[in-house]
């Protein structure tokens, strides 16, 4: 007898119904575990990329140790050879002085010698080379003539007490922090050896350093060296005065997009530039040289850069989500979508990303999660800027953004909401100047910002 396994169907053709019910039991169940299958190996792959992405980082900033350890000798080598050039320098000015001196005394042959070319040919003399022509002086002198220059010595050493050169050294750099640069090196340097110890010393060029620099957004990196502080300030001078009279550092050309560059971002030595040929290029600023050129397959609009975390974000004119690539791999990280159309500012902190959409719409995102945070929609235009600033330690981080009538809004990412807003043009309130000049500041064609 044959025993086979019989099914049996139902009139019409129809499976039952209890097996039909286990067989889509069984096909959820598979595809449950497939899903939660292909989870596990997407989040494997994310662990893989960011343990990647903090390898190369570590990499990068163990090179960038190497090159400054290099930088500091060859700095070094560099100092050493101004000195022994300023050494040379002093001996020629010496023997220079000697013979200013005896044209002075010359004169016109005649008797007759100018006070003025005198005095100063006598003081560029060293002590010891003025005290031996004093010396000189007073035993080429009649017997009458020594208790009337006896008379003279005293008048002048009570008229000229140094009250500076007496004070301890950090009192006297403290006075002399009051005086200007020229008159340090054209002046005082010359009042004695005191003086000239005081000119030179490091806390002094510490100090205008500094002064110089208070309104960088970046601190000032001290000098490898504290007799450094000096050449320092040589460099940021040269800077500024540059700045005043609106010329470059340098002028160098970097070519390389073949469109319109919509976003410049220089972070340290590394330029990062965004244009409508759909390329992000990072440049060298020092060589000129061109570092990496990504393509993103889309106008780009915005850039912000981290260089702590080595990550970048980037906005595109008609697409509305923002990227996140690693600076050192050059991979995605994140693909975060929050708005109806193009972006149009983006800002990047150590915890945060906002992007300002032409929605008019913030959102504001944990960009190591990809988890979105908050989004403030419906300005009252679309936003131009926006930036993360650190608040208090209850407060914490807030996000400014100004739009395009001049508006500036203040948020806190913590409380979710809007803590203050105002006008640019109510910020010269109490200074008419500044008042006058930012009165047209959204009063453009269309309510729009204008150059003013």
């Amino acid at each position: 007898m044959d025993l086979e396994m019989l099914t049996e169907v139902m009139d019409g053709g129809e499976v039952d119904e209890e097996f039909q019910a286990a067989l889509d039991q069984l096909t959820r169940a598979h595809t449950n575990r497939l899903t939660d299958l292909k989870r596990l190996l997407e989040q494997t792959q994310t662990a893989s990329a960011a343990q990647l992405h903090a390898l190369q980082a570590e990499l990068r900033l163990l090179r960038a140790t190497v090159e400054q350890e290099r930088a500091a000798a060859r700095e070094s080598e560099l100092r050493r050879d101004r000195e022994r050039l300023t050494i040379a320098t002093r001996r020629a000015d010496d023997d220079s002085a000697d013979w200013d001196v005896a044209r002075a005394l010359r004169g016109d042959g005649r008797g007759n010698f100018n006070d003025a070319e005198v005095r100063k040919a006598v003081r560029g003399l060293r002590m010891g080379d003025r005290m031996r022509l004093i010396a000189i002086i007073l035993d080429s002198c009649l017997p009458g003539d020594i208790s009337r220059q006896i008379l003279l010595l005293e008048k002048y050493a009570k008229s000229v007490f140094d009250l500076v050169g007496t004070l301890p050294p950090e009192l006297g750099v403290r006075c002399l922090q009051h005086l200007p640069v020229h008159d340090l090196l054209l002046h005082a340097e010359l009042v004695s050896h005191k003086w000239q110890k005081l000119v030179h010393a490091p806390a002094l060029w510490r100090a205008h350093c500094l002064a110089l620099t208070r309104t960088d957004p970046v601190p000032l990196p001290p000098p490898a060296q504290p007799d450094e502080w000096k050449v320092l300030y040589k460099s940021l001078f040269h800077r500024e005065r540059n700045f005043s009279d609106a010329l470059p550092q340098s002028v160098r050309f970097l070519n390389g997009h073949t469109n319109f560059c919509t976003t410049l971002l220089l972070k340290g030595k590394r330029l990062i530039s965004g244009s409508y040929d759909e390329t992000i290029r990072f440049w060298d600023i020092t060589t000129g040289e061109e570092k990496k050129c990504l393509q993103v397959k889309k106008p780009v609009s915005c850039i912000d850069f981290l260089s702590e975390e080595e990550v970048f974000v980037v906005g595109f004119h008609d697409v509305g989500r923002v990227h996140l690539f690693s600076s050192v791999t050059f991979n995605p990280l994140q693909q975060l979508q929050g708005h109806l159309y193009g972006i149009r500012a983006v800002a990047l902190s150590s915890k945060y990303l906002v992007s300002a959409g032409a929605d008019k719409a913030l959102v504001c995102w944990a960009w190591r999660t990809g988890t979105k945070i908050v989004r403030w929609g419906q300005q009252t235009n679309l936003n131009i800027g926006v930036q993360i600033l650190a608040g208090a330690a209850e407060g914490g981080e807030r996000v400014v953004s100004v739009t395009i009538d001049g508006a500036v809004r203040v948020f806190s990412i913590d409380k979710r909401e809007m803590v203050s807003q105002f006008k640019l043009s109510e910020l010269g309130a109490g200074d008419p100047t500044l008042s006058s000049k930012i009165f047209n500041v959204g009063a453009g064609a269309n309510n729009m910002l204008q150059c003013v």
